[in-house]
C-alpha cells in the first residue's frame, strides 16, 4: 500500500510539472502524428464576437485571438487539472486507508495498539454500533499471540500478513486480523 501511496504521489507531482512545461511537448508529439497521418498541423481560428457592455462596472475581457493560446487555456489545462484533482482525491483516500490499517505490521506499545484496534473497529462499524465487523481487544489480543508466531521478516504489509494466514490455514485462528 505504501508504494501505492508513493506512486500516487509521484504523479501527482508529474501531472503538476507536465501542466506548467508540458504543452509544448504534447504539441510536438501532436504535430508529429498529424504529419504521420499526412494532417495539417494547425489550429483554426474562428470569429470573435464581441460582448456587448451593458453596466459600466462590467470588466472588458480581452478575447483571445491565439487559437493555440485558447487551446491551452480552455482545454489543456482543463484536462490536466481535472486529472490532477483526480489523482489527489485518490491520494488522499489511500493515504487515509494505508493510515488505518499500517499498524497491523508494526510492533507498538500494547496501549498504543489497542486505541488503533479500537479506531479501526470504528471505521468498520456499520450503522448499526451492535452489528461490528471485528472486536477492537480480540483484535488486539490475536495481533499479540499472531507475533510470537508469524516469521516478523515474512510480513511486510498489511496484504502480506492476510496472504500469509490464507497460505497457512489460520484464518479461522485470527479472524479479526484477516477481516481487518
Amino acid at each position: 500500500m505504501s508504494q501505492a501511496v508513493n506512486a500516487l504521489k509521484n504523479i501527482s507531482a508529474f501531472l503538476s510539472d507536465y501542466s506548467e512545461s508540458g504543452f509544448q511537448q504534447a504539441i510536438d508529439d501532436a504535430e508529429i502524428m498529424a504529419k504521420a497521418m499526412d494532417c495539417e498541423p494547425a489550429f483554426t481560428s474562428h470569429c470573435i464576437s464581441k460582448k456587448k457592455c451593458i453596466f459600466s462596472y462590467e470588466g472588458r475581457d480581452e478575447p483571445i485571438t491565439d487559437a493555440k493560446e485558447e487551446f491551452r487555456i480552455s482545454f489543456f489545462k482543463v484536462i490536466i487539472d481535472y486529472a490532477r484533482t483526480s489523482v489527489n482525491d485518490r491520494f488522499e483516500m489511500l493515504q487515509n486507508v494505508h493510515q488505518k490499517f499500517a499498524f497491523l505490521c508494526e510492533n507498538a506499545s500494547r496501549g498504543k495498539q489497542l486505541s488503533k484496534c479500537k479506531e479501526l473497529e470504528d471505521a468498520l462499524t456499520g450503522e448499526v454500533p451492535d452489528e461490528r465487523d471485528i472486536n477492537a481487544t480480540d483484535l488486539s489480543d490475536e495481533l499479540d499471540s499472531m507475533r510470537l508466531i508469524v516469521p516478523h521478516t515474512e510480513i511486510t504489509s498489511p496484504i502480506a500478513l492476510i496472504q500469509y494466514l490464507h497460505k497457512h490455514r489460520l484464518t479461522d485462528i485470527y479472524p479479526n486480523v484477516y477481516i481487518s
